[in-house]
């Protein structure tokens, strides 16, 4: 059985990243989504006390000790490891260089299935009127992962759900149910590309 209440682990890699990762977790504990979800923070080996400065901080996360970087993909799939082992339906990625807006839990979650992932919308930190990413796209010709309206203008009453071949792992929500058929991050990858490489695995089940 599961040990808690919650319906969604939220994954939150760390390094050397102290101040964006407090942002993002504050971001995720302000909204009302938050009674539905576990933080779990992987800290791939921050040269500073990262680690326990989180834990003391937010008690109710799960913080997680990586004793080496190992990349992006290595750190979120620690956590979705342990996600998994703690039998969540939902496991959600998200960048710590990120904060959420009200409803994006639920939101993601309905329309998360067991053959699809679900993304948001992005908008850029720095300009939250510019689209970084509005939908994606894996490029058959170049084999490139392209970002739709990047750069735009965001229009608020744009609320259109669009389907995507290429899910930007910034801030992913995945059953659980998927990731056992599909499998986790591809380690090879360091950081970068292992979103496109995990959407290409995904369109093949």
């Amino acid at each position: 059985m599961k040990n808690n209440d919650k319906d969604v682990a939220v994954i939150v890699v760390n390094y050397n990243g102290l101040e964006d990762s407090i942002n993002c977790i504050e971001s995720l504990y302000s909204i009302r989504d938050s009674e539905k979800i576990t933080i779990v923070l992987v800290d791939n080996a921050s040269r500073r006390n990262e680690a326990d400065i989180i834990a003391e901080k937010f008690p109710a996360a799960i913080v997680i000790k990586n004793n080496s970087n190992g990349g992006f993909s290595a750190g979120n799939n620690i956590g979705i490891e342990y996600a998994l082992s703690n039998q969540y339906k939902y496991i959600m990625l998200l960048n710590n260089d990120t904060v959420v807006e009200e409803g994006i839990i639920t939101k993601l979650m309905s329309h998360c299935t067991d053959v699809s992932v679900a993304v948001p919308k992005i908008l850029y930190y720095s300009s939250c009127k510019t689209i970084w990413y509005g939908g994606g796209t894996i490029n058959k010709i170049t084999g490139n992962a392209e970002h739709e309206n990047m750069g735009r203008s965001d229009n608020e009453n744009d609320t259109k759900v669009r389907k995507c071949t290429f899910a930007t792992g910034c801030c992913m929500m995945i059953q659980s149910d998927v990731l056992k058929k599909v499998g986790k991050l591809d380690e090879n990858f360091f950081m970068y590309c292992e979103d496109t490489e995990f959407c290409i695995r995904l369109s093949l089940n």
